[in-house]
């Protein structure tokens, strides 16, 4: 299970008399600890090494930072004097370091060890704080140092470094440099602890501080102090979304539709440095449906709200539980991973399914069951898998479908029906099975669909690029499914097949409404297509997105319709009359999947950049 936890160094006392002794560090780490360790603002499992020599140091870095999970939570700190030698090159002081540059690689902690060390890490949120002298010099693209590396290693997996000062300053602690004999704490730790204890910091009004957030306050911060020092960061991956700490006291509302940008994203917006991982906080208009005339409900600002990282490749589908408490994401890399959607934070990974890794090591469906007692998963080695999503546990391997494993074997997608009798699968094998989920006995073949048979290559590449999906509507008498480039829709209760729809391009994903009068399908043709489910008539054509629509979901209410695409973006749109509402277009490559909350204020986005992403709509 992943884990928050915070590794905090601080050096006050050196033996060596060319460094002055600190009255700031002690205090930092004491306060900073504080803050991290409450639940309800950092949640962080704290450990302090404070005032030891040099090779203790690195070894409780080592320590912190080896044999970790994907999902982990990082926050390492450094309070100290920061001494660069005569290559410019960064060290960290330990109570026996030693000023004499023949002898402070050897008796330092040097940046290029910690870069080293994360670079080995394999956790991808990891927060690094340096509040030391020339601290700035712990450069992760300064060329001829070792943190270069860094860099290219850690670019796309969510690290951001955040310093104290820039590489030519000292870090300023209170008015002077002398010891005093009276415990101080540093502007830049100061600015720290203040904006997490009392929620300042969350600069957006989400409900969280991001390494965003907190560079920005704390730069505002040090300003206002007149400290004469310059905040420096690097964000390396993860869209700007690693979030620190939450915003315990957070009330606030999100913005408004079409309100202006906050200052922060306007400063964020103008600095010179390039913010590869710059969130958005309320998008101005002109941003959003990039490629796409907006219609005018469009200009809503698109809040992004909390980036999930664990998934080793391609995130492939995502389903809430239906008392909401639970989201699970299935990827291409063999894992099921179970979330808690409020806290954002990972709470298990499932690990049965088999494979050949990105070859046939696909989890392609996740459903819960209504009472969220089960948990079924779909996968390229044939089976379908029932879990216990409360401990993790595999309950049960559900096996029948047939064919060669990853070609033409898998099974693609599963639904249970709402009264959780059922459990539905769709499989390469053509067909669709129905299963007792308490037993795991199957209780029904219905024949599932044929390749159409095709004469032109437009038809050969809608059949290619269909999915094979399936799904109950919501009072459960009906069931459809996707697969070789159409739709049939059957009777759930006897069997019976009710009819076929053939007329849309490359059929991808559907969804029934909640009160049962609309059958939406996402097409490769670029348009989703509302459709009366009894007789299959075409009703309207939603037209937007710029590549293949991969799925389309129904908020309870059915007054939403959302809808994912190839073309990065997940577009909102009024089902009644077909007016696309908004877009939000943060996602890097392809979305692949989409889903609403059981109350409507979130929606869930499963992507090929790895990530699982929550978008908060409590303003739509």
């Amino acid at each position: 299970m992943a884990v928050r936890e915070a590794l905090l160094v601080a050096t006050s006392k050196y033996a060596d008399p060319q460094l002055n002794q600190l009255s700031a560090p002690g205090r930092d780490v004491q306060l900073l600890a504080e803050v991290l360790s409450v639940a309800d603002i950092g949640g962080y499992a704290v450990r302090t090494v404070v005032d030891q020599p040099a090779h203790i140091i690195r070894r409780k870095v080592q320590d912190f930072l080896i044999r970790r999970r994907t999902d982990d939570q990082l926050l390492v700190y450094f309070s100290c004097h920061g001494i660069k030698d005569d290559d410019g090159q960064l060290h960290f002081a330990g109570t026996d370091t030693e000023h004499d540059p023949d002898v402070l690689e050897s008796s330092a902690v040097s940046a290029a060890f910690l870069s080293s060390q994360l670079n080995r890490c394999v956790a991808r949120n990891i927060v690094v704080l340096l509040d030391c002298c020339y601290s700035g010099a712990f450069d992760p693209r300064a060329k001829g140092d070792l943190s270069v590396n860094l860099r290219e290693r850690l670019a796309g997996t969510g690290t951001a470094v955040i310093t104290a000062t820039n590489a030519l300053q000292y870090a300023w602690e209170g008015d002077h440099f002398a010891e005093t004999g009276q415990e101080q704490i540093s502007a830049f730790t100061s600015a720290i602890v203040g904006g997490l204890r009392t929620g300042d910091a969350d600069l957006d009004r989400d409900g969280w501080v991001s390494v965003e957030d907190l560079y920005l306050y704390v730069n505002d911060h040090i300003v206002a102090s007149g400290a004469r020092q310059t905040p420096k960061r690097w964000l390396l991956g993860g869209e700007g979304s690693l979030m620190i700490a939450r915003h315990a006291n957070f009330r606030a509302a999100m913005p408004e539709p079409g309100s202006a940008p906050s200052t922060a994203a306007t400063k964020a917006a103008s600095q010179e440095e390039p913010l590869t991982a710059a969130r958005p906080s309320g998008r101005a208009p002109s941003e959003l449906g990039a490629g796409v005339p907006p219609t005018p409900d469009t200009t809503a600002a698109a809040s992004f709200f909390y980036n999930l990282l664990a998934h080793a490749g391609a995130v492939i589908s995502v389903a809430f539980s239906a008392d909401g408490t639970m989201l699970a994401s299935t990827g291409d890399d063999k894992a099921v991973y179970l979330w808690d959607p409020v806290a954002c934070i990972p709470l298990r990974m499932l690990s049965g399914h088999t494979g050949m890794g990105k070859v046939t090591g696909w989890v392609n469906g996740v459903a819960f069951s209504p009472d969220g007692k089960l948990l079924a998963t779909a996968g390229d080695d044939k089976t379908v898998r029932l879990w216990n999503p409360s401990t993790g546990a595999q309950l049960r391997v559900l096996t029948g479908h047939t064919g060669r494993a990853g070609m033409g074997g898998c099974v693609y997608d599963v639904a249970f029906s709402p009264d959780g009798q059922l459990l539905a699968s769709v499989g390469g094998d053509k067909t669709v099975r129905l299963w007792n989920p308490s037993t795991g006995t199957q209780l029904r073949v219905l024949a599932g669909h044929t390749d159409r048979k095709v004469g032109s290559f437009k038809a050969a590449w809608e059949t290619m690029t269909s999915r094979s999906r399936v799904t109950f509507s919501w009072d459960g008498k009906t069931l459809a499914h996707s697969g070789g480039g159409a739709v049939t829709v059957w009777d759930a209760l006897t069997g019976v097949q009710l009819h076929t729809v053939t007329d849309h391009a490359g059929i991808r994903a559907l969804a029934f409404s909640p009160d049962g009068k609309l059958l939406a399908t996402a097409g490769s043709d670029k348009t989703v297509q509302l459709r009366d489910p009894d007789t299959g008539s075409l009703l309207i054509t939603l037209v937007g997105h710029t590549w293949w629509v991969n799925d389309v979901a129904f908020r309870r209410d059915g007054q939403l319709l959302a809808s994912s695409g190839s073309d990065d973006t997940i577009r909102l749109w009024n089902p009644v009359d077909g007016t696309q509402v908004r877009i939000f277009n943060s996602h890097s490559k392809g979305v692949n999947a989409v889903t609403f909350s059981p109350d409507g204020s979130l929606l869930a986005t499963a992507c090929e950049d790895s990530t699982v992403r929550l978008w908060d709509l409590s303003k739509q």
